[in-house]
């Protein structure tokens, strides 16, 4: 938090500085400031895989991403952009609306693990949003904290905002913890102020404390950039939230906070996008997703409804491209962060099991190299717009994924650009139509277009050859779901002298249809996962398929007519680029 980097360009020259803060007061003798450069010659991803690994191991940073519930399950939230963020129901409390939009989710058998309490639930400065006291605003939740947690009985996640001068934790106005005032802010300087905040909020069930503004704390107190201390250490004490088993999103933030978390293993997350419904780009995280997952965080998309209109909120009527929303939230690996309207909710269990488990890919989706550098070079080499890759590893097989939008022109993509060098022999296929399987290679790219018209997006797979006994067969996964073999369902393949067993789990009872191809003929098998939570799907190779279900399109927003017939124009475009036919 003491360090800067900075870029100087003039015509034909740019130079790389950095070291200690221009500002600070003075530099204690012995102090010692390091930096790594680090270089791969396998491109840009890469080299930020490779840096952040090395960052983290220097650090000795675990990876507690796996750990924090709220990266695991989707949750409800209720911050700018969501439908109810300063909107509750009429002549209700948030108390009584949190209540009966749980009400209402469990009619439309969505499983929500938490919900998240934005910057109306708390004490804060009239007309303000400066913290005052992190505890239950009478007028939000007049029960309590410890009551409402008993009438939810759901974890909690909660924002947290800058900290106000008149801080009811602070010393100087009669509080027990010693703070640093600046102007209207405050900044705790005692660990023990932390240990009292978290041990507190363990009790009523907060799971995530999301740590809000964390640019507008740095920049409004001068002490950030004038004390080589003080900011490092009010991060490393808020760190003492992993003794209560909460975890910390950091939110509203700049570089520096991201790279300073490598010394703050509770910190598992950080929002990498503009609120929702501020920016019609927020959800393009492609980019920003890189430096996060170096570093070991789970990029936050942010909220998003999961509906085209939602009448009824002050502020918002709209959102041109749910579908894109919730794909992007899936792919991210980060929090599905639903908003919407009572009754609105549409399309949300695609991105989970029965059990609101988020069936996410093994990496966050991000930008191609390819992308990255016709946005600083202009040179035609890449995308005029987002082309995002990431894959699942599921033992000695990897299934990738391919997501483009917002293109202003044609795309080709070939393996190698999509996935790097060494990627296996796969096969790639349209998530609307997985019957259509097409060869993915170098010589056999594919052209990546039409993004400019409802739904807004591309999204396609790919999926390895596993050839025996002049029998070629391909895995495509799980029917209806944004990520069709994610780790999450599928624990394990083992490829027998006649046939593959796919290990599946799930909530016990659920029923999926998981499709595979034997030689082009695609089959639908139905699977009923057992009352221990896995089931083994046996797909026999040589014999002809027992069960078939017929394949339904998922989607259905605007009029099926224009949808159907927008599909069946665009699979034949594909099949037409893929063949070398146009």
């Amino acid at each position: 938090m003491s360090a800067s980097v900075h870029l100087r360009k003039s015509p034909g020259v740019a130079s790389a500085y950095w070291g200690i803060m221009g500002d600070v007061d003075s530099v204690p003798a012995g102090f010692e400031y390091q930096t790594i450069i680090y270089y791969s010659q396998h491109g840009i991803n890469k080299a930020f895989e490779g840096w952040g690994q090395t960052l983290r191991k220097w650090y000795g940073k675990p990876d507690l991403r796996a750990q924090d519930s709220t990266l695991n399950y989707i949750g409800y939230w209720m911050d700018y952009g969501s439908f109810y963020y300063d909107n509750p129901l009429d002549n209700s409390t948030y108390e009584q609306t949190i209540l009966e939009v749980q009400k209402n989710l469990k009619q439309q058998k969505t499983s929500v693990n938490y919900f998240q309490l934005d910057d109306w639930w708390y004490v804060k400065e009239e007309n303000q949003t400066t913290v005052i006291t992190w505890d239950a605003d009478v007028n939000a939740i007049p029960s309590g904290m410890r009551k409402f947690q008993d009438a939810l009985r759901n974890k909690l996640a909660a924002q947290c905002g800058v900290w106000s001068a008149n801080t009811t934790y602070a010393k100087i106005n009669g509080g027990n913890f010693t703070f640093l005032v600046e102007g209207d802010t405050a900044l705790p300087k005692q660990s023990e102020f932390w240990n009292y905040l978290f041990s507190t909020a363990q009790q009523w069930g907060l799971s995530l404390f999301q740590q809000d503004w964390m640019r507008k704390q740095s920049e409004l107190m001068s002490v950030f950039k004038t004390d080589l201390h003080v900011a490092r250490q009010w991060l490393v004490d808020m760190g003492a939230a992993r003794k209560y088993n909460i975890a910390i999103q950091y939110s509203g933030a700049l570089p520096r906070h991201a790279l300073q978390s490598v010394e703050v293993p509770s910190v598992t997350q950080v929002r990498v996008s503009a609120d929702y419904m501020k920016d019609a780009d927020q959800w393009k995280i492609g980019v920003t997703s890189i430096l996060a997952d170096a570093l070991g965080l789970a990029p936050f998309k942010d909220t998003f409804w999961s509906n085209e209109t939602e009448s009824g909120n002050p502020q918002y009527s709209r959102e041109p491209a749910p579908i894109r929303q919730q794909i992007v939230a899936t792919l991210s690996t980060g929090p599905v962060a639903i908003g919407d309207k009572l009754s609105s909710l549409k399309h949300t269990m695609n991105c989970c099991n029965a059990n609101g488990l988020i069936l996410k890919p093994s990496r966050p989706a991000t930008a191609i190299d390819a992308q990255l550098i016709q946005a600083a070079f202009q040179d035609g080499s890449g995308p005029e717009g987002e082309v995002w890759t990431t894959y699942s590893q599921i033992g000695p097989f990897k299934f990738g994924l391919i997501f483009a939008a917002n293109l202003t022109g044609n795309y080709s993509l070939g393996q190698t650009a999509a996935f790097g060098r060494h990627y296996p022999v796969s096969r790639l296929f349209y998530m609307e139509q997985p019957a259509f399987q097409f060869e993915f290679s170098d010589r056999k790219p594919v052209t990546l277009c039409c993004t400019d018209d409802w739904p807004y997006y591309l999204l396609f797979y790919t999926t390895p050859v596993i050839r025996f006994k002049n029998v070629e067969v391909l895995l495509l996964g799980e029917h209806f779901k944004w990520v069709p073999m994610s780790p999450r369902r599928v624990s394990d393949i083992s490829v027998l002298s006649d046939s593959i067993k796919v290990a599946l789990a799930g909530k016990p009872g659920e029923q999926l249809t998981f499709i595979y191809s034997v030689n082009s003929d695609t089959r639908y098998q139905r699977v009923t996962i057992g009352t221990g939570g896995t089931t083994v799907l046996v797909l026999n190779t040589t014999a002809p398929a027992t069960t078939t279900a017929s394949p339904v399109t998922r989607l259905t927003t605007e009029s099926d007519a224009k949808r159907v017939t927008a599909s069946f124009a665009l699979i034949m475009l594909i099949i037409l680029t893929v063949t070398n036919q146009v």
